[in-house]
């Protein structure tokens, strides 16, 4: 008896063994496969990463439970840093947010917005998907189409010119024959009423007309024309000083106060002086011309020096420009003034362009125009 349990305690410890150096060498396999896999997840991990980054549009994964970016390439950092100061993460842009937080699926939808005083166009892609444990992340791309945007929109304006100036010049021959020939006739009629003094003014009127409607036409023509600017190293403090003498009379007369804030640090920019000029003389009478009644007028023009630019804001306490209307302002013959032929702020606008800078209206209704130009002063045009 003894024996057969002797014989059963070793019979068993050897099974035991045997189990024990089964499982060791299960384990070590486990151990070897689990290595595998590590070194195979590390080069999923690693290719992945690579086509990632080698996409130069952004892409990010999006976590819409706690609103957070998991995962984002290189390229989406640097769409941060074109978004300017304040700007730390795409989430902090409105527009770009509410896209994403909706949750549903979206493909190539353009979106407009400005940071920091620049409009930016951006082309964006949601695509949910199901992650571990039946969480849902999304998969973001975005494009920056900027460039390309503000390309269409200057070839746009630029064929629209082009047709206007075929127009333009084609009729303003037919129309200046006759109203020279009126604006002579009225002249001798005035000449031949020196007898009855109380129809002069009559003569004197269709006097002015054709003086008027000639004017529109040279204006309409000067518009049409390609400009070509003749470049100098130009004080914008100064200009605007020289502007101001000739506005003040005018704006006295109004009782608009002209406050003016230039930065005394404003570095020489490359522009044409009569060109700039005309600018700032078209915006700032439109400015006075905005503002309330006698004594409660009043326009602030500041310049800025930025980093390779410098900014010249014009603001009025007017009634400013409403919504409907900002996108038309700069359009020929739009106009919000009694009178006016809406040449004025659109002849502003390819003076800018010619000069390779921008121009915008940034006021709040209500509350005044703002208009605000920027032009480069790194001493070349841009290109």
């Amino acid at each position: 008896m003894p024996e057969i349990l002797e014989n059963n305690e070793v019979s068993a410890r050897r099974s035991l063994e045997k189990a024990f150096q089964l499982f060791q060498a299960q384990s070590e396999l486990l151990e070897q496969s689990h290595a595998r896999l590590e070194v195979q997840l590390e080069a999923i991990r690693e290719k992945l990463t690579g086509t990632l980054e080698s996409i130069t549009d952004a892409v990010f994964i999006f976590d819409p439970a706690d609103e957070s970016i998991e995962e984002a390439n290189s390229s989406a950092s640097g769409l941060i840093a074109k978004l300017g100061v304040g700007v730390s993460s795409l989430l902090d842009v409105e527009e770009i947010r509410r896209l994403i937080c909706a949750g549903i699926k979206i493909d190539d939808q353009q979106v407009s917005f400005k940071s920091n005083g620049e409009r930016f166009y951006w082309m964006i892609s949601v695509t949910p998907m199901k992650g571990h444990e039946a969480r849902t992340s999304e998969v973001v791309s975005i494009k920056d189409i900027t460039e390309q945007k503000n390309l269409e929109i200057r070839l746009e304006r630029e064929d629209r010119m082009a047709a206007l100036g075929k127009v333009a010049a084609s009729v303003a021959h037919e129309i200046r024959n006759p109203l020279g020939a009126i604006e002579g006739f009225a002249v001798l009629l005035k000449r031949d009423l020196k007898d009855m003094p109380q129809s002069i003014p009559l003569a004197d009127k269709i006097v002015y007309a054709t003086r008027q409607l000639n004017s529109v036409v040279g204006n309409l023509l000067s518009f049409t024309r390609e400009f070509v600017p003749v470049c100098s190293d130009c004080d914008l403090n100064r200009i605007i000083s020289e502007n101001l003498c000739f506005i003040h009379p005018m704006a006295d007369d109004r009782g608009v106060n002209i406050i003016t804030e230039l930065d005394k640090n404003l570095m020489p920019v490359k522009v044409d002086s009569v060109l700039i000029k005309q600018v700032f003389s078209n915006i700032i009478i439109n400015a006075v011309e905005a503002c309330p009644g006698r004594g409660a007028g009043r326009v602030t023009i500041e310049t800025r020096q930025l980093s390779g630019a410098v900014r010249i804001s014009i603001a009025d306490n007017g009634q400013g420009v409403a919504p409907e209307k900002k996108k038309k302002i700069f359009e020929p013959f739009f106009t919000m003034k009694e009178g006016g032929i809406g040449l004025g702020l659109a002849l502003c606008q390819r003076i800018i362009d010619a000069h390779m800078g921008h121009i915008e209206e940034s006021g709040i209704p209500g509350e005044g125009a703002v208009f605000v130009i920027e032009l480069s002063s790194r001493g070349e045009r841009e290109t």
